[in-house]
């Protein structure tokens, strides 16, 4: 399945957020398909004010911490490589 991912609407004119919300609902509404749009988080909350997005879901990626990192790379390099190599 391909899902059409809709990137950059951070990145439009701040003016122009609204109507592009409510074009995506228009046509999600038409062809209830999967779709994702990339934001960050305070660009849309300020442009959904008056409209939101009428998706199924949200997500909101956090930064990894510096242990999060750690503890993956011993994971994997644990599942990895032999325990000689370390």
């Amino acid at each position: 399945m391909i899902v059409p991912l809709l990137d950059g609407f951070d990145e439009m004119e701040e003016n122009a957020r609204s109507a592009c919300i409510i074009a995506i609902n228009t046509y999600h509404h038409k062809y209830p398909i999967p779709l994702v749009v990339c934001s960050r988080k305070k660009e849309y909350e300020d442009a959904s004010f008056q409209q939101r997005l009428t998706l199924q879901d949200a997500v909101v990626v956090q930064p990894l911490t510096n242990e999060d990192v750690d503890t993956y790379l011993i994971r994997e390099a644990n599942r990895l490589l032999p325990c000689e190599a370390f």
